[in-house]
């Protein structure tokens, strides 16, 4: 008989509990949940449980959301999200400063390329990259010798 995915979800959290030390209370009651909920994860009993739960245990934990999700069942998304949600949800900032930093981004993928294949063909010289003489590739890098690498 195979391990399942909650009790593989289980022994994950308590073994990263019992490393950092806490107790089941101790880390219920950082994570904002019940303890016999957690006492119910940590033994397989739980199905799938909530983001915004396995968010908090990894907080808690300091493990990756991502391992959590994973051990949960949650499949994620392939793709990266956009700019905007981003930016609140890491850095909480308010919708004027999120538009100012997409316009900025915006500038910087216009200066520099949006892909490696635009910013290797700008032409030597071009204000496409460097500092825009010529003396550096687009990517700005050079050497200890202070020549391109």
């Amino acid at each position: 008989m195979g391990t399942t995915d909650t009790e593989q979800l289980g022994d994950f959290v308590r073994k990263q509990r019992e490393t950092a030390g806490l107790s089941l209370r101790a880390a219920a009651r950082a994570a904002g949940i019940d303890h016999k909920y957690l006492f119910n994860i940590e033994n397989g009993k739980v199905e799938q449980p909530g983001p915004r739960i396995l968010v908090a245990l990894a907080r808690v934990l300091e493990v990756e959301v991502e391992d959590l999700y994973a051990l949960a069942g949650y499949t994620m998304p392939e793709g990266l999200p956009t700019f905007e949600p981003y930016l609140r949800t890491k850095y909480g900032l308010p919708s004027e400063a999120v538009q100012q930093l997409d316009e900025y981004f915006a500038y910087l993928r216009q200066r520099y390329g949006s892909d490696e294949n635009s910013a290797s063909q700008a032409a030597p010289g071009d204000s496409g990259g460097g500092g825009g003489d010529g003396s550096t590739p687009a990517s700005g890098r050079t050497g200890s010798s202070g020549r391109p690498s």
